[in-house]
Formats: C-alpha cells, sequence, structure tokens
C-alpha cells in the first residue's frame, strides 16, 4: 500500500481536542499489553513498521491549518501515535486528534497479532484498500449525510502530567486487576451490568469524601459513548459522544443501579443521530470563524463542559484477541491522561478473565482504596 502523502480533515471529536488542548494535547491516552515473558524489541519494531505499512493513517502530523498530513515511513516522527516497551510491556499510547479507544483497541490487537505471527483480525479482506479506507473514514460525515470531505513508552505507575494551564501538576496512577467472572457475580447480584457496577461504586467513594468534607456539590460521571453501536462502521478514527450520568442521592448500589441503567437508556439511535447531525453542523459553523476565535470559543465551551463533571469514566469492555495471543498476555491496562478541571478519570478494560480498573487522580485521599 502506497504511503504517499495525503492530508485529511480532522473529524469533529479530533478538531475538537486540537484546538482545545494543542501542543500539550492532554487528549491522549494509552493501552499496555502485559505480557507473561519479556519484549523482543526486535520482533516488535518489526510488526511495528508492518502496521504502519498496512495503516500509514497512524503515520501522520496536524499541520500549521490545521489538517492531519501523513508521512512517509522514512520521515516518522508522528507524537500522536507512538509504541514502547519496557520489559515485559508494550504500550501504544496516542490521542484523541486521530482515533478514539474503540480505534485504539483495535490496532493494539493488530499489533500484537502482528508481534506473534498470527493472522490479521484487522485486515483479513481481500480488498484491504476497501477496507482501509472505511477504516480512515470520517464516520460524523458519513452518518451525517453528507460526502466525504478527505482530499484524497508504557506510563509509570507516577507520572507528572502537563496541562494546559499548569506547567507541573504530580498526579497519582493506580491500577487494580480484578477477576471478571467474580465481578460479573457481584454485579448480578446487584442486578445490573459490570460497567454499571464499577460506576455506582466510584460514585459512593467520591460521595464518602464529598459527605466527609461537608459538601452538597452533586456528583457527575462524564462517560463516552462509542456511536458504532447504533451506527456500524470499521472506522478506528473517532466516532464517540459523552453523556453526563448523575449520581443518585442513595446509599447503596442496589438503590443506585436502576436510576443508572435508566439514564443510559435514553440512548437511542434516534438521539445518537441527531448528536451527529448536531456535531457536523457545529464543526462547518466552527470553520467558518477566524481561527484563533474558533480556538478560543472551543476552551470556553470545554472548560464549561469540564466544570459540569466529577470524574470521567471509561470502559473499553472485553478486547477479543485470538487464543495463541491471549495465552500470552497477563492483562491489559487502559490509562487516559488528565483532563484539566476534572480530578479523577477512571478507565478500564478486558482481556480473558482479568479486568483491570486504572485511575488517575489529582486529589489526596482513599477514593480508589474504597473502590477496590
Amino acid at each position: 500500500m502506497t504511503t504517499s502523502k495525503k492530508v485529511f480533515e480532522l473529524d469533529f471529536v479530533g478538531d475538537a481536542y486540537h484546538h482545545t488542548l494543542g501542543e500539550d494535547n492532554l487528549g491522549t491516552f494509552s493501552l499496555t499489553a502485559h505480557l507473561k515473558e519479556a519484549v523482543d524489541p526486535v520482533r516488535l519494531n518489526e510488526a511495528y513498521r508492518s502496521l504502519l505499512n498496512d495503516l500509514p493513517y497512524l503515520n501522520g502530523k496536524v499541520d500549521e491549518n490545521g489538517k492531519y498530513v501523513l508521512l512517509n515511513l522514512s520521515e516518522y516522527q508522528s507524537d500522536l501515535f507512538k509504541v514502547s516497551h519496557e520489559q515485559t510491556t508494550i504500550t501504544i499510547e496516542t490521542s484523541h486528534t486521530i482515533m478514539d479507544g474503540r480505534g485504539l483497541s483495535r490496532v493494539t490487537t493488530e499489533l500484537l497479532n502482528k508481534y506473534y505471527s498470527v493472522e490479521s483480525t484487522l485486515m483479513p479482506s481481500d480488498n484491504k484498500k476497501r477496507l482501509y479506507d472505511e477504516q480512515v473514514e470520517d464516520a460524523f460525515t458519513r452518518f451525517a449525510g453528507q460526502e466525504q470531505t478527505e482530499k484524497k513508552q508504557p506510563l509509570a505507575k507516577k507520572k507528572a502530567y502537563k496541562h494546559a494551564h499548569q506547567k507541573d501538576l504530580p498526579v497519582k496512577m493506580l491500577s487494580k486487576t480484578f477477576d471478571v467472572t467474580k465481578l460479573k457475580e457481584e454485579a448480578r447480584q446487584e442486578q445490573t451490568t459490570i460497567s454499571e457496577y464499577l460506576l455506582a461504586k466510584i460514585f459512593l467513594a467520591i460521595a464518602k469524601e464529598r459527605d466527609e468534607a461537608g459538601s452538597k456539590k452533586p456528583i457527575v460521571a462524564d462517560v463516552p459513548v462509542d456511536y458504532r453501536k447504533y451506527f456500524p462502521t470499521e472506522s478506528i478514527r473517532n466516532f464517540i459522544g459523552f453523556t453526563k450520568i448523575v449520581m443518585p442521592e442513595v446509599k447503596t448500589i442496589g438503590e443506585m443501579a436502576p436510576s443508572i441503567s435508566k439514564q443510559f437508556a435514553t440512548l437511542t439511535k434516534e438521539s445518537i443521530g441527531n448528536k451527529i447531525k448536531e456535531a457536523q453542523m457545529g464543526k462547518e459553523n466552527l470553520n467558518k470563524m477566524p481561527p484563533k476565535l474558533k480556538k478560543m470559543l472551543l476552551k470556553v465551551v470545554s472548560n464549561n463542559e469540564n466544570k459540569k463533571a466529577t470524574f470521567v469514566f471509561s470502559n473499553l469492555g472485553q478486547i477479543h484477541l485470538p487464543a495463541e495471543v491471549q495465552n500470552k498476555v497477563a492483562h491489559l491496562e487502559f490509562v487516559i491522561n488528565p483532563t484539566p478541571g476534572i480530578p479523577y478519570t477512571f478507565s478500564c478494560v478486558s482481556v480473558g478473565n482479568a479486568l483491570t480498573l486504572t485511575a488517575t487522580i489529582e486529589k489526596e485521599g482513599t477514593i480508589f482504596e474504597n473502590i477496590t
């Protein structure tokens, strides 16, 4: 497949993250595979180069005009898609400028397949060009009913992140791996799903600290919603929105679960379709503005939205690896870098019978311990 220079318009989410966060780009997140054996750097590099050859979209940068420009393999220098390793871990770090969590999970699966010389699950089609075109399509544009606008290392447990408005902000990163079978049974007893069960536990842990501080501020979770559940696409680019789930003021998970489920139930194909159209229309209107005004307006909107949320909660769900690959992986770890103005970020992912919950927390306290 050719890797000649090509230019893409950023999709709605990527455009917003790029203009809101700029070079600091806090819309970054990563997926780490914890292996049961030592990493072979030579084999990893070969797998990485093969991945970029199959998906040249991953190797690019945003130019001065806000366009995403692909680079040739010989000049690889992208800061938007990076692979690193330590003794027994392989990490892919990327940004919402170019893709979302579901895209990252698919790309990570493919990298591991290549590393272990297993048949591709990302590019199995005989017509690879057709499949590639769909994998890099702007799904917002497609499902808004408009024509395409395309112009045709692992994270440490503690790290100092840089916010757009703060030079050095120490953030505590904590993680714990659970037995999925046991977690599923606990959720079943509360008549809810694993995702809603974990969300309820986070709500209660934060509420405990809030109540001890004498505050009555509502607790609100900002939760990414994968639009592919409503509008199927093979695209690895951004195709998500966010919904806010408000904690019901009750004391137990059993009391809380029905309200959480009811709030998620308001997400329907019709409501998501309307959000997609609104997003595309909003992007078109913003693109008519002078760049400085557009950037300023996006930052104001982003800051206002962040003020409404207490924490971010994202569950990538179950990652399905081929058996010969899954047997080599102890667990996966999904990490979302902090968002300005939101003190807590919780993310989880599962593979096999292992679910890992990770938190980045700016405040001192025992919230994570109370959850786990």
